[in-house]
């Protein structure tokens, strides 16, 4: 089962999407109000006003909380550029929280599990040391990113679903789009990256965008951030 998600418009975003296995898109938005609207959608936090949703096999409701958010239905891989870490967990904690959670990984596979996903960000040496040790609080804000973005990988999922991945990872998104690419050839992973802008990171590496909700050249600049980048 893939993707599939019907809006009519009236409190947010009209759409009309659907997403096969091992199907990528990209949806452009100028307004990220519209982009967080989808993202409430995919979140089960909001309902379109008319037309159906539904997010494959395992769709389930979303847990509340800052675990609930990062382990949000068990097949998705969710980051938006507001999610963070929770406070009192290593990345590595946090790893092997979702590897026993959500797989059932046997406890000695775990720690060189962890790493190899860390590793495929390009995370090693001190940094590896780093996200195994320090809290969130003393990580440095690229670090972060990562482990959240670590955390949507180690779930396996059959969908992901990333807000902004181009620009909030900057120059880590080569990486990052590698691993999904893996993933959608080998285990059939959709793909949903959702943007208010057509980052050149995205032509690069071969994204090619199917669907554009309004017209992003003729309608203004894209919004600013409401957040800053660090969590």
């Amino acid at each position: 089962m893939g993707v599939r998600l019907e809006a009519d418009g009236a409190t947010g975003p009209a759409l009309n999407l659907e997403l096969m296995p091992g199907q990528t898109a990209l949806v452009l938005h100028p307004k990220l109000e519209a982009l967080h609207e989808m993202i409430r959608l995919a979140m089960r936090q909001a309902r379109p006003a008319s037309g159906e949703m539904s997010w494959g096999p395992r769709a389930g409701p979303h847990d509340s909380g800052l675990w609930g958010e990062l382990r949000f239905n068990r097949g998705v891989g969710l980051v938006h550029r507001n999610m963070a870490l929770v406070p009192g967990r290593t990345v590595l904690e946090h790893l092997a929280i979702f590897f026993s959670y959500n797989l059932d990984v046997p406890p000695q596979e775990i720690l060189p599990r962890s790493y190899g996903v860390l590793r495929s960000l390009g995370v090693h040496g001190r940094e590896w040391r780093e996200m195994r040790k320090s809290l969130p609080g003393m990580l440095p804000a690229r670090l972060k990113r990562l482990g959240l973005y670590a955390i949507a990988i180690a779930k396996e999922p059959w969908l992901y679903v990333l807000e902004r991945p181009a620009g909030h990872l900057g120059p880590d998104f080569p990486k990052l789009w590698r691993i999904l690419e893996r993933d959608r050839v080998a285990s059939g992973s959709a793909v949903l990256v959702l943007d208010n802008a057509l980052e050149p990171a995205y032509a690069e590496s071969g994204l090619i965008p199917r669907l554009a909700l309004g017209d992003v050249g003729s309608a203004g600049a894209p919004d600013e951030d409401d957040e800053p980048d660090e969590f």
